[in-house]
């Protein structure tokens, strides 16, 4: 199961899903989606995801947005290995920071309480 970016959860059977109301049959797999509150007495975790970040380059101390999904809580944002010290949740969605003294040209990784999520190319630290 997944959580889509409409927030709602996504899951897939295999033959035809008997006893699964709704849904999509494609030949003996059934695509379902979870509308009420989850029953489990299993910790549910909500994974981050990172999809864009722009602009694609910039110098030291210059603001670089992040959006994704899943970001509220983030603890943390580094850039190729190095932690930035200046960043703001602005939403579930994005996050604005800085480009850190010391930072390199590579992935832009994002930290919060559901786990580790990164970019999916690379921000170039420019002089």
């Amino acid at each position: 199961m997944v959580e889509g970016y409409d927030g709602l959860i996504y899951g897939t059977t295999v033959g035809d899903g008997d006893g699964i109301s709704g849904g999509a049959t494609t030949g003996n797999i059934k695509v379902f989606t979870v509308n009420g509150p989850l029953t489990s007495n299993v910790p549910f975790r909500v994974i981050p995801q990172v999809c864009d970040f722009f602009p694609a380059s910039g110098a030291v101390g210059s603001s670089v947005e992040i959006l994704g999904q899943s970001l509220t809580g983030a603890n943390g944002v580094s850039f190729q290995g190095t932690l930035a010290t200046n960043f703001t949740v602005t939403g579930d969605t994005s996050i604005t920071v800085a480009v850190p003294p010391g930072a390199t040209t590579g992935w832009i990784a994002v930290h919060t309480p559901g786990g580790r999520t990164q970019t999916a190319s690379t921000f170039t630290v420019t002089p």
